[in-house]
């Protein structure tokens, strides 16, 4: 029984601490099976290391077979100790990412805010000093047009920039109280205006309807954020796997009035941009991702409005990296090195197409041996994000222009 429960927990753990060898489904099922080694391994190291040695006090190692699943229990704990390291480690990939492109002084603003104590309780998301409005109406499409405003009490500066939420989900699923939680606490706590939405899913609503909603939203901050407290000359989107591709096409798409239907006239420029683990091409023009073929199937039947072969254009318009300009605003792209689900080369290639255009930063992090979806959770990982996207917006935000 024991080296049974050996082999498993050492088989999921070696799944969090390495690429994943395989594609279409089979890396969705690896990314399952790491799922809780990834984003908890301190806490299965101490059931492990208790479950030994229960195991150990009732006999078991007196059997041959017994001291043989030492060998797996011993392979399990050292993957589950790199992934905790790495965890860890990642705030230093954020600061180098973020000193490379923006200099030494990159922490401005951010650096004279005292970090308040954090819970280390990975499933307590939210934090003190925070109100919620929920469930306020964007536009006419039910609960998918309903979003969130997050605002600190009491009130920590006046005219507060406005940090929105876009959740993941291969725009098929997701809500906008799964995803982004700590982050949007976090911000809020220290005087952002943090607003996050649902939008239109596939396959249902197909592109470009998610992308309207993002402008619809846009407009609805433009118009009522002065009524929380909000600046909306001060907007930066950001988002999570499907949500950092929304993110990072509103971003590409300022002011389009195809994308505006109703609204032409709003004014829905970004100040900037974070997008998280996200999808920048949908296409596959860097030959990066395995299961091409999967992917764009998926996509013609369940996101876009045909297929490829029936409307290429379409597909363009779709992806961020087909869209690079030199107005572009600033982005933070962050993307892990292990990520089963996209691969971080799309993010590198979009980095590198955005780079060679932009005249304003692109700042690249790569966190090694980060997973998708890295952020869900209270971890290490996600305390080491929210305090690298806070130090880029606030940086963005010392760094804006005075309105003309």
């Amino acid at each position: 029984m024991y080296l049974a429960l050996t082999l498993i927990a050492a088989f999921m753990a070696v799944t969090a601490a390495v690429r994943s060898p395989l594609h279409r489904r089979g890396a969705a099922v690896w990314f399952a099976l790491g799922f809780p080694a990834f984003h908890f391994p301190g806490t299965l190291l101490s059931i492990g290391a208790l479950v030994t040695l229960i195991a150990g006090l009732q006999g078991v190692f007196q059997s041959r077979v017994g001291l043989l699943s030492l060998l797996p229990a011993a392979i399990g704990a050292y993957a589950l100790c790199v992934v905790k390291v790495r965890s860890h480690a990642s705030g230093k990939a954020f600061e180098r990412a973020l000193e490379q492109t923006l200099g030494p002084d990159f922490r401005g603003n951010a650096s004279q805010q005292v970090e308040d104590r954090i819970s280390r309780n990975p499933f307590r998301l939210r934090r003190p000093g925070v109100t919620v409005s929920s469930d306020v109406s964007y536009g006419d499409a039910g609960i998918r047009n309903l979003l969130d405003v997050y605002q600190a009490v009491p009130e920590v500066r006046r005219a507060a920039p406005i940090f929105l939420w876009l959740h993941g989900g291969a725009w098929v699923m997701g809500h906008k109280k799964q995803q982004g939680i700590p982050l949007l606490y976090s911000l809020a706590q220290r005087g952002w205006l943090c607003v996050s939405m649902n939008y239109q899913l596939g396959p249902v609503s197909r592109f470009p309807a998610s992308l309207i909603d993002v402008k619809r939203a846009i407009a609805w901050i433009q118009q009522h954020a002065p009524t929380y407290g909000g600046d909306p000359s001060f907007i930066i989107a950001s988002g999570g796997s499907a949500g950092a591709h929304l993110a990072a096409l509103a971003a590409l798409t300022p002011n389009q009035p195809e994308y505006q239907p109703g609204f032409e006239t709003v004014d829905t420029a970004l100040a900037g941009a974070v997008p998280l683990y996200g999808r920048f091409d949908f296409i596959d023009r860097s030959g990066v991702v395995r299961h091409k073929d999967f992917l764009m199937d998926f996509l013609g039947t369940k996101v876009m409005p045909g297929l490829y072969a029936d409307d290429p254009h379409s597909w363009d318009l779709a992806s961020p990296i087909a869209l690079v300009g030199e107005r572009a605003p600033p982005m933070l792209v962050a993307h892990g090195t292990h990520d089963s689900l996209i691969p971080v080369g799309e993010a590198a290639a979009f980095v590198t197409a955005l780079g060679a255009i932009s005249k304003q930063p692109v700042v690249a992090a790569s966190i090694v041996g980060a997973q998708h979806a890295w952020d869900l959770f209270n971890t290490p990982w996600t305390r080491h994000t929210v305090s690298a996207v806070h130090t880029f917006c606030e940086y963005l935000y010392d760094k804006r222009q005075p309105p003309a």
